[in-house]
């Protein structure tokens, strides 16, 4: 009984723990969801009220805009965009609006994420010439490397209570799966097999993290503790499954 009290409870907090299409996060109390579509030859952020079934288009630039995120406040759209050869990570209204610039790099700037507070972002950078995770406050200015290493490290993320940051990095060829404090320190590797281990993201709660993997084939999701403990298998199908959030 023990094991099946063990699959059942992280089962059920699944139901709020759904899974992510190009990019799109959800926030429930609003029912608000910004996502990346291509439309118009180009990548355009857009916003959609779900329950008034209302949409609006945020960016017209003739560029490609990508992974937004939502601010917790639920006023500004983050995002990364394609400038004079690289990405460069930058602001807009949920209303729409003037577009603001948070970075002017050489270096290219990615996976954007807000802190819980709203007040930091994490995101990734090549500016030391491979991929490290750094964080900076919300309005642009200070970044602060976070990882230092000769690997890819990708899709960064705060704990719901934003003392701990997600993310994957290679450090032995395949992706795997590591957790840090929010300064940096105590980086602890939670998956390590010859697999690909990839996209974590926190259960709303921080207490299990769900993440795809390859280890018994194909991509299919899994969840498992903050520890790297207690490891569950969400999905089994011939199909990839990629990406929870």
């Amino acid at each position: 009984m023990r094991y099946a009290f063990l699959v059942i409870i992280p089962l059920l907090m699944l139901a709020s723990f759904p899974v992510s299409n190009f990019n799109a996060q959800i926030e429930e109390p609003e029912g608000t969801i910004v996502f990346q579509s291509i439309r118009d030859a180009n990548v355009d952020i857009y916003i959609k009220d779900v329950e008034r079934n209302r949409e609006r288009r945020l960016t017209r630039e003739r560029t490609r805009e990508e992974d937004p995120v939502l601010s917790p406040d639920g006023e500004t759209v983050l995002f990364a965009m394609f400038v004079d050869g690289g990405y460069e990570l930058a602001t807009v209204p949920e209303d729409g609006g003037r577009i603001t610039m948070l970075t002017d790099t050489e270096a290219w700037e990615t996976m954007p994420a807000f802190s819980p507070d709203g007040e930091s972002i994490l995101f990734i950078s090549d500016d030391d010439g491979d991929d490290d995770v750094y964080i900076m406050p919300v309005e642009g200015g200070e970044r602060i490397q976070l990882t230092d290493n000769n690997v890819v490290d990708a899709n960064p993320s705060f704990s719901p209570d934003g003392e701990k940051i997600l993310f994957q990095s290679n450090p032995d060829g395949n992706p795997d799966i590591f957790v840090m404090d929010v300064d940096g320190s105590n980086i602890q590797q939670l998956t390590q097999d010859e697999r690909d281990n990839a996209s974590p993201a926190w259960s709303p709660q921080g207490d299990v993290i769900a993440f795809q993997s390859n280890r018994d084939g194909n991509n299919e999701l899994y969840l498992m503790n903050t520890d790297g403990d207690e490891l569950v298998r969400l999905t089994d199908n011939d199909a990839d499954d990629n990406s929870p959030s």
